[in-house]
């Protein structure tokens, strides 16, 4: 009998938990806890400044930051003092994109579980700017299980995945290990295809209540591409960093700079960064 090609390839594919991280700093997570889990890639073994930052500024508003930092050879990563904020510090092998970083975390510490309130991030997002406060207490206001900045038409209905708050109800959920455990490595479609697009659905037919923070509902278009002005005018605290570096949609972006330093952001971050424009 002939086997279909892609499902052997599926079925073959690396756990993402299964790729070799390093425990530069581990912390037992106490009941109760505010966790972010921050997801950073180093190139050379450097973290970009504006990632600093950002998972800088998740500590400053009382989370416990457990640092992933992804890496194309872990000996690459030389430690510094820039990361003494961080509770947790962990080095990962560059597989599996973010969900796979979030995926090994979650599975290979099961203690997260105890967490009131688990945000996942990583550095797909310039900011935060000076609403973060704000979105937070939004937040801690909402009742939902779930709660997501964005969420996204194209292809399917699905939170956009690079900020997600998931709540202790949401931890404890057969539903959410589950998903985490069945996360494989592969190509950016293939993440995308199989878990951004089905993390929405798979969490609601467990009877998780979802929270978009900034609904917008346009099914042709990205909204952190297309309506990014919209966004942060609602007291959205981020700009993608592919508009500013690539702006694949073609939308007008003349006015970011005077728009961001309107919001407190330090603009050499993203010169740093990308250059400026």
């Amino acid at each position: 009998m002939m086997m279909n090609r892609s499902w052997l390839k599926d079925n073959f594919r690396r756990s993402a938990s299964s790729v070799p991280i390093k425990w530069v700093r581990n912390y037992r997570v106490l009941f109760g806890d505010r966790i972010c889990l921050f997801v950073t890639y180093a190139p050379g073994g450097r973290i970009p400044s504006h990632s600093l930052f950002h998972a800088r500024e998740w500590a400053r508003s009382g989370f416990n930051v457990t640092l992933i930092i992804v890496l194309d050879k872990l000996e690459m990563y030389q430690p510094t003092s820039a990361t003494d904020f961080a509770h947790g510090l962990c080095l990962r092998l560059n597989e599996g994109y973010d969900f796979g970083a979030w995926a090994g975390s979650v599975v290979q510490t099961a203690d997260f579980t105890s967490a009131s309130l688990l945000a996942f991030a990583n550095d797909s997002v310039y900011g935060p700017f000076d609403t973060f406060s704000t979105m937070l207490r939004r937040v801690d206001a909402s009742s939902a299980d779930i709660i997501g900045l964005t969420e996204s038409f194209q292809i399917r209905h699905h939170i956009q995945s690079y900020l997600i708050f998931f709540r202790q109800s949401a931890l404890r959920k057969r539903a959410f290990m589950s998903f985490w455990r069945g996360v494989k490595t592969g190509d950016r479609a293939f993440v995308i295809d199989r878990y951004e697009l089905n993390l929405l659905s798979r969490m609601e037919r467990s009877g998780l209540k979802i929270d978009i923070l900034f609904p917008i509902t346009n099914g042709e278009c990205n909204p952190t591409l297309s309506h990014w002005r919209e966004l942060i005018q609602n007291g959205y605290p981020f700009i993608k960093v592919q508009l500013l570096r690539d702006n694949p949609t073609n939308v007008d972006i003349s006015d970011w700079k005077q728009i961001l330093a309107r919001k407190g952001y330090d603009l050499e971050l993203i010169r740093e960064h990308i250059g400026a424009r």
